[in-house]
């Protein structure tokens, strides 16, 4: 069922499928984007695939049935009601998720805008994950993760949902072959450079960066090549082709050898913040600054 979001959703729905296949879901995860309708429909799809997998087609069809028009049973969804998610909301529906599923594999319950749960909610749910029976799945959705109560957001494997990323580096970058191979020389210089030493180099990175990158083109060029270098590194990560970089395998391995999967995973939502930010046309240099020492921190 997540299949279809694979051109959209890459980096989010290979994991997924990857943790689906080899029996690895995790209890708590947390979709974190833009669009929360979006995430939505994506959380519902997915969820769906948890419940029916190695299910018969008849009884695969008729749960997803059910779940698209809302009306089954063990898949729960609790929304804001004025602006805050309150202890009650989820307290009606404790005992029910405390049962066995009865038809699909999961019980799963989906909480929309999480960041708007008051802290009794979240204290309860807290203690309700801790003790929860293996079947039992919580996805947690927001469009403001720097709002969700930090407890709640280290029980959770958090997922960024991105835009589209485009796979042809000359065309989405709007730049000459000849200045492509200037920038990914650059760019893959800087990511050698800061993951041998991290933040012991920050301002050797940080330097190097701003000398390199000067003007706002630069900077935005900097940024999405920096983003599919580590797109690329997730993909040799999985034991997929990498798309953008293949040129320079060597380096992915060098990064592949340093990190873990969900060291990249992190380090692909922290740059993909700070492009969302670049659009707003803040301080590039305090930007830069705040990107390393986030990077350094994964």
């Amino acid at each position: 069922m997540i299949d279809k979001y694979l051109s959209e959703q890459y980096l989010v729905t290979t994991l997924l499928k990857k943790e689906i296949e080899n029996d690895k879901v995790v209890q708590a995860y947390m979709f974190n984007g833009n669009d929360i309708d979006y995430l939505m429909k994506y959380s519902k799809d997915f969820s769906a695939e948890l419940i029916t997998r190695n299910l018969d087609d008849e009884l695969k069809k008729s749960i997803v049935d059910k779940i698209e028009n809302n009306i089954y049973n063990e898949l729960k969804i609790i929304e804001p009601e004025n602006n805050i998610i309150k202890k009650d909301q989820f307290l009606s529906i404790k005992e029910y998720l405390s049962n066995k599923p009865l038809e699909g594999n999961n019980i799963i319950y989906i909480i929309k805008n999480c960041e708007l749960m008051n802290l009794k909610t979240a204290n309860s749910m807290l203690k309700f994950i801790e003790d929860a029976s293996d079947n039992l799945i919580a996805i947690f959705l927001t469009n403001n993760i720097d709002m969700v109560i930090p407890t709640i957001k280290s029980r959770c494997q958090v997922l960024n949902f991105s835009n589209v990323v485009e796979k042809n580096l000359i065309s989405s970058l709007n730049v000459s072959e000849e200045e492509i191979e200037s920038y990914v020389t650059d760019v893959v210089d800087f990511i050698l450079l800061f993951e041998n030493q991290k933040i012991n180099t920050f301002y050797k990175s940080r330097t190097y960066v701003l000398e390199k990158f000067k003007d706002n083109k630069d900077i935005k060029i900097f940024l999405d090549l920096l983003l599919y270098f580590y797109y690329d590194v997730f993909n040799r990560m999985i034991n997929q082709n990498v798309k953008y970089f293949d040129n320079n395998i060597e380096s992915i391995d060098k990064v592949c050898n340093i990190n873990g999967l969900s060291s990249i995973i992190n380090k692909i939502g922290i740059i993909e913040k700070t492009i969302s930010n670049n659009k707003y046309n803040l301080n590039q240099k305090l930007m830069i600054d705040n990107l390393i020492i986030e990077l350094s921190e994964v």
